[in-house]
């Protein structure tokens, strides 16, 4: 009989645990599922990024490179929606600014000549060079995912590409 009570304390315990941890690494949790782009998101369904996310367009320097720094935070990424030119080379300055979460931006679409991906630690830079070759509206996502919950992807790390 004592060993049934410590079995559901020990359970109890790393229950408590586990949602502890994942108030402390999505911190939207406690919104009650929403995404940062406004929305819910069910659980298996992967988030679109909202219509409420203004554009911003890459800057054209000197060296002909357009040039736009992303901030990869809790589940997020700023901006979210992106114009460049296609033909152009683009430079990408990705700042994490999570203190305990590794990010990543990624972009799948081989087949229009889009296969980008990058890690940034927590806390960290990178520098994400390529040229899109087509116009077309890409997303890009962070897939990271740890153990026992949803992908970041799927807690909405989601932004929109628009090659013009």
């Amino acid at each position: 009989m004592q060993q049934a009570g410590k079995n559901i304390l020990h359970t109890m315990l790393w229950l408590a645990s586990a949602v502890t941890f994942s108030f402390l690494i999505n911190p939207h949790a406690a919104a009650g599922g929403q995404n940062p782009y406004g929305g819910t998101a069910a659980p298996d369904e992967k988030p679109a990024t909202s219509a409420a996310a203004a554009p911003v367009t890459a800057e054209t320097g000197s060296d002909g490179v357009q040039h736009l720094a992303i901030t990869l935070d809790s589940y997020s990424f700023s901006p979210a929606y992106i114009i460049v030119q296609a033909g152009k080379p683009v430079e990408f300055t990705l700042k994490n600014v999570s203190s305990v979460a590794p990010h990543s931006f990624k972009i799948d679409a081989p087949a229009d000549g889009l296969n980008v991906y990058q890690e940034v630690e927590a806390g960290k830079s990178a520098t994400l060079t390529f040229t899109p070759a087509k116009p077309g509206v890409y997303e890009y996502y962070c897939d990271k995912k740890l153990a026992f919950f949803p992908s970041h992807r799927k807690k909405g790390m989601v932004g929109k590409l628009e090659v013009k």
